[in-house]
């Protein structure tokens, strides 16, 4: 095998490091960097040689690696290393309870870490204890910790390989370390350590060397001119690209049939049964749009459930078009000829995970072509923003999302949030407070015969006709796939609307749904809140007569979320009230603004300076708190920075007030923070809004909040419009009356 000049370098540095480190008394690590797609693998077997060449002494040797990479990197390190110095062993190969001399035995890290969550009296487990045998006492010894004890008490030196060392390096993994493996040196691999190289190879010399593409480029000349929905017309453009490549392989005497990876959403298990409608929709458009299917092998699946057409998958002129998977090759696994991965996004996610797209980064023939299209990859993803990260898993929808300025500082202000006890679930008795809600709030008929008034009615508060569409990034590129920050989002200027899949309206429904289930249990209350909204729509709205759908209904609900959050959290609240059941004391927290706050789908981004979130997304809806902000907040030359308040959530800031002796909580509109150290608490109210007895109540406990605070630097209170929202009054009187107040000043 030939090295290249930055390989032949990298294991010289990696060789001196291990000899300067030897030689000290104490024990040492080096983090060896190597970018995506560089050959740590390779790199790693010609250095173990030349260890076993020059280096005398007694050396065992411990390979750590997560998921099967242990596997994958034996089988590589076997095939490399040829000189039959080592043995080349998993745990179960150990013999005589012993690690012997140039023995590499490869640990998957998971395994080994794995504890009891709970006692299990019948097999003698105690909660904490390691459920895996290898690191547990037993009647035979034969554990990780008697293997390593046994080699030392014969005079070994252990040397610790980490591959992937960047993840999953928990408490217990770096207490497995020092507790039981001890070694006198460390090497940490990883494209993106945590601590500085001692080795590093830099990204430029490994594509100057050819071994890996220039960039990936993100929907390349995605179009939507067909109307067409995002899942047909992203795998339409990836099988597009693959015949153009082919074509150009082809053209340069190369007989390369690049692969397509389809990346598969991996869902919860509350979602485990749209996997399969998925794969369908998937199948269905391969086959009968491009006549790929798994009977004429041009089509490969690697499930956990399901493995087909895997034998020859990485010949560059396997006939095989494109590999369903889910995450399973996501790290480690090698295929030069993949070239296109088509991702589609998840429920909680908008990411990529780094490994995936490191997938698709090598060169086929470990060479650059004339024809710079060969030199990239291409990505195809329903992923309307997109961020690089070595894989985050969110809770709930999670579509836009912002992250705080660096010029933030602490403020510390004391809030306070009313949990609520344990609901358990929503029963089939909240079904009518939510039809009821509904008609309260478009002043329409509880009335199955009047259906089509209510129709007609409801069509000036909710948006029946907007379809569920999805604006896609297309034509953005970037080139270090191991070196992005994790919190920043790549966004493009040109943005492509499509219709949005089915299936993942489906998704998108139910999660959107189960976010808003709390405080009542979430899996078993989802379908009740699900049936209410159905039975909502076709009984009283008459969509069963009319023979509309439930898709019809979820891109309804979808596309007018704000409406439906809020008919759902009263519809909740009534039904609350109709238990009799009492909210919690208030807990007391330290309140300041997030470091990274989501956004649902409804809230726009817009363009404010002194908003100290970024990107800054409202809800614009309300015109009152627009024109504060527009008129005031951005104009004011006091002002460092503003933050517009959440509600209902510990996260944001809140204060308690009484109402009919129940306690509540009120989360003002704004926090404010002045260059002269001043912080200032505002909520926005105009017309009828600002003369009712509720305002009045949260006005003064705010004004007792800041009294009781002590702090001469904090203010505010309610914000009132003056001629047309160009000016605003300010009451920070201890008793409200919407006729006091002082103007603010602009200055």
């Amino acid at each position: 095998m030939e090295l290249k000049n930055y390989q032949i370098k990298a294991i010289n540095e990696l060789f001196e490091e291990t000899v300067k480190f030897l030689n000290k008394n104490d024990n040492r690590k080096i983090v060896f960097k190597a970018p995506t797609g560089s050959g740590k693998t390779v790199m790693i077997a010609k250095y173990l040689e030349r260890f076993t060449k020059e280096i005398q002494g007694n050396f065992s040797f411990v390979w750590l690696s997560i998921h099967e990479l242990h596997n994958q990197s034996k089988n590589r390190l076997q095939s490399i290393i040829n000189n039959g110095v080592f043995k080349f062993s998993n745990l179960e190969d150990v013999q005589d309870n012993i690690l012997k001399q140039n023995e590499i035995l490869f640990i998957n890290w998971e395994k080994i870490r794995n504890k009891a969550k709970q006692d299990n009296p019948e097999k003698g487990i105690q909660s904490g204890d390691y459920t895996n045998i290898f690191m547990a006492d037993n009647e035979y010894n034969r554990n990780l910790k008697n293997f390593i004890t046994n080699a030392k008490d014969e005079g070994r030196t252990i040397i610790l390989i980490i591959d992937e060392s960047h993840l999953h390096m928990t408490i217990d993994s770096k207490k497995i370390i020092d507790e039981i493996i001890q070694p006198k040196l460390q090497i940490d691999i990883s494209a993106t350590p945590e601590e500085n190289p001692n080795v590093d190879v830099e990204l430029q010399d490994v594509i100057d060397e050819q071994m890996i593409k220039k960039e990936v480029i993100i929907n390349p000349e995605l179009k939507n001119d067909r109307n067409l929905i995002i899942d047909e017309a992203i795998i339409e453009e990836a099988i597009k690209k693959q015949k153009y490549l082919k074509d150009l392989y082809l053209k340069n005497n190369s007989n390369i049939n690049p692969l397509i990876l389809i990346q598969l959403p991996n869902e919860k298990s509350t979602l485990s049964d749209l996997d399969k409608q998925k794969i369908d929709e998937i199948k269905d458009i391969l086959k009968n749009k491009f006549n790929i299917t798994e009977e004429n092998k041009r089509l490969s699946l690697w499930l956990s459930e399901d493995k087909v057409n895997l034998e020859e998958i990485d010949r560059n002129s396997s006939i095989i078009d494109a590999l369903i998977f889910k995450q399973a090759i996501a790290t480690g696994w090698d295929c030069p000829r993949a070239q296109i991965l088509i991702k589609f996004r998840e429920t909680g996610s908008q990411i990529f995970e780094i490994q995936t797209v490191g997938r698709i980064m090598r060169m086929p023939e470990l060479k650059h072509y004339q024809n710079e299209d060969l030199n990239k990859a291409y990505l195809y993803t329903n992923i309307e923003n997109i961020s690089i990260a070595e894989g985050v898993a969110q809770e709930y929808i999670k579509r836009k999302e912002a992250k705080r300025k660096n010029l933030y500082s602490n403020i510390n202000l004391k809030s306070y949030y009313l949990p609520r006890i344990d609901y358990n679930d929503l029963k089939l008795e909240f079904r009518p407070f939510l039809h009821k809600e509904f008609f309260n709030k478009i002043n329409g008929f509880y009335d199955i015969e009047k259906s089509k008034e209510n129709i007609n009615i409801a069509n000036k508060f909710i948006d029946f006709n907007k379809e569920l569409n999805t604006k896609i990034i297309t034509n953005l590129g970037f080139s270090n796939i191991d070196e992005i920050d994790n919190k920043i989002f790549l966004s493009g200027d040109k943005k492509e609307e499509f219709k949005q899949s089915y299936s993942y309206v489906k998704v998108l429904f139910y999660s959107f749904l189960s976010s808003l289930c709390a405080p009542f249990q979430q899996s078993r209350s989802t379908g009740i809140l699900e049936q209410s909204i159905y039975e909502l729509f076709e009984k009283y709205l008459g969509f069963e007569e009319q023979n509309k759908s439930r898709l019809d209904i979820q891109s309804i609900v979808l596309t007018n979320q704000s409406f439906f959050i809020d008919l759902i959290n009263k519809s909740k609240d009534e039904y609350i009230k109709s238990r009799e059941i009492k909210i919690k004391e208030p807990i007391e927290t330290i309140f300041n603004v997030p470091e990274y706050l989501s956004y649902p789908d409804t809230f726009n981004e817009n363009n404010f300076d002194k908003c100290i979130l970024s990107p800054c997304f409202l809800d614009n809806k309300w015109k009152t708190e627009n024109d504060f902000i527009n008129n005031y907040l951005e104009q004011s030359s006091e002002i460092e920075w503003w933050f517009k308040n959440g509600q209902g959530n510990k996260i944001f800031f809140g204060i308690t007030y009484k109402m009919n002796n129940e306690l509540k909580g009120f989360y003002p509109d704004f926090i404010v923070k002045y260059k002269d150290e001043r912080i200032g608490i505002f909520d926005t109210k105009e017309g009828i809004t600002a003369e009712q007895l509720e305002t009045k109540l949260k006005a003064e406990a705010l004004q007792e909040y800041i009294k009781e605070a002590g702090n001469n630097k904090l203010f505010g209170g309610i914000v009132i419009p003056k001629e047309n929202g160009r000016l605003f009054k300010l009451n920070t009187n201890d008793v409200y009356e919407v006729s006091n107040g002082n103007l603010i000043s602009l200055n």
